[in-house]
């Protein structure tokens, strides 16, 4: 009687379920007989795809850059040391710069015509990387690859769009889930 009958169910919950239950009441603010909405699993799995891909076209070069670049740069060992680390931040500095820019395109034009895009450009730039024949050629396929590669800010948007309140955490964990499947891919198969 004095004990109120979920207080009963909280006690004999896992310390995870604790966890999760604390965080929906306290954090979240959410009623404990509201129920889960389940989540959308075929946009889900679309979506870690295009993550999947992402990760691994970001990371790929990782493995043997040091050597194509030595192999297109003539010249002494600072100077390729140098040009080592221009390739890969070429990259990450032209994704910085273009996110913004991809992320009002999303709201203006949706969010999967830009990750769609971010995927064939990911592949486009990637082929572009791999035929490239002198250093300003590869530095220019990393560059159309960190342009067209604003797909983690648009995939976190469309969950926020495609879950509510009571599974948004569910989908996020699963964003990085597969973004950190598609880096263990490369460095497995590398």
């Amino acid at each position: 009687g004095l004990i109120p009958t979920h207080a009963n169910k909280f006690h004999s919950m896992s310390t995870t379920s604790k966890i999760s239950h604390l965080f929906k009441t306290k954090v979240l603010g959410i009623s404990p007989d509201v129920k889960t909405t389940p989540l959308p699993k075929l946009s889900l799995v679309l979506l870690c795809f295009c993550l999947v891909s992402n990760a691994m076209a970001q990371s790929n070069i990782f493995s043997f850059y040091g050597f194509m670049v030595h192999d297109l740069v003539k010249g002494n060992a600072t100077d390729i040391g140098y040009k080592s680390g221009y390739l890969p931040g070429s990259y990450f500095l032209a994704q910085g710069a273009s996110a913004t820019i991809l992320g009002f395109l999303s709201d203006r034009y949706g969010r999967k015509p830009m990750l769609l895009l971010g995927v064939f450009g990911s592949a486009c730039s990637t082929l572009f990387f791999g035929f490239s024949m002198t250093y300003t050629w590869a530095i220019m396929g990393r560059i159309m690859g960190g342009v067209v590669d604003g797909s983690w800010a648009i995939a976190k948007s469309y969950v926020s769009d495609i879950t509510d309140i009571t599974n948004r955490t569910q989908g996020f964990i699963t964003l990085s889930v597969a973004w950190s499947f598609g880096l263990m891919c490369i460095y497995l198969f590398n």
